[in-house]
This record gives structure tokens, C-alpha cells and sequence, in this order.
């Protein structure tokens, strides 16, 4: 109950930073994951977390044996129309930062005419909009604005 507590009031500590206009840090990937997988899960996706970060190796993700390119997410539209989408997280300006096993799988992915981002929160949302799952007023305004 402690942590829990703990973690509502960093929250609420960094929202108001940002309301208060002071420079904030960027949020570390597995935020931006957490993210990403509450608002999917919000609009009736399915979510399926894949692995842990590689080690230093770069060989596998630990523990879990998956292969290198794999992104960190796969979801599943909600029906009738169910969609899926491929999502490779990353932190606010590391979008373009992709190893040759990712960019590989985002070009078959595209090739087989499967969703894939890259990117933070923000990314999904744009995809989400672009693609008529959402539209803009279901979300803040500032979220649809960083990716234009």
C-alpha cells in the first residue's frame, strides 16, 4: 500500500512540473510502455507485453529467450474490426533509434500490412486517430499536437 502511495504522489508531483511549465526529464521507456498498454486496454484492446530489455549483449531479451527485433508490444483491436499493431517503445526523441533486427521487422510488418509504431505515447495516439479508433476530442489536445 506504501509503494502505491508513493507512486500516486510522484505522479502527481511530476504533473505538476509540467503544469507549472518547469523542465521536466524525459520519461524512461517502460513509463511510456506503461502508458501505452493503460490507454489501449482503455479503448477495449487486447495487450500482450513481449519481454524484458536485452542485456548489454544485445544477444536476447533476458529470461525470456525472444528473439531481436521483436517489439516490446502487440495488441489486438477491439471487434468487430480487429486490428492488430506492433508497437516498438521508446523514449520522447529516440524514435528514430532503431537496431537492424527492429527495422526489419517493421518493414515486414508494413510489407504484410500490419500496424506498426514506434515511438512514445503520443505516437500511438497519432497512429490510433490516424487510423479512426479514436478521434482527437477523446484525448488532450497536447497529445495529438507533438507528433503533427
Amino acid at each position: 500500500m506504501v509503494g502505491l502511495a508513493r507512486a500516486a504522489a510522484a505522479r502527481c508531483r511530476w504533473a505538476l512540473l509540467v503544469l507549472a511549465g518547469a523542465p521536466v526529464t524525459v520519461r524512461p521507456e517502460k513509463v511510456e510502455q506503461q502508458q501505452i498498454v493503460q490507454l489501449l486496454r482503455t479503448f477495449g484492446w487486447t495487450v500482450y507485453v513481449l519481454g524484458h530489455p536485452s542485456p548489454a549483449d544485445g544477444r536476447s531479451h533476458r529470461g525470456t529467450g525472444q528473439t531481436p527485433g521483436v517489439p516490446d508490444l502487440v495488441a489486438f483491436g477491439p471487434p468487430p474490426a480487429r486490428r492488430q499493431v506492433w508497437i516498438e517503445v521508446k523514449r520522447e526523441g529516440q524514435q528514430h533509434r532503431l537496431r537492424p533486427a527492429q527495422v526489419a521487422f517493421q518493414a515486414l510488418a508494413l510489407e504484410a500490412g500490419v500496424g506498426h509504431v514506434v515511438g512514445t505515447l503520443n505516437n500511438v495516439v497519432a497512429w490510433l486517430v490516424e487510423h479512426r479508433y479514436i478521434t482527437e476530442r477523446q484525448v488532450p489536445w497536447y497529445r495529438t499536437q507533438e507528433t503533427r
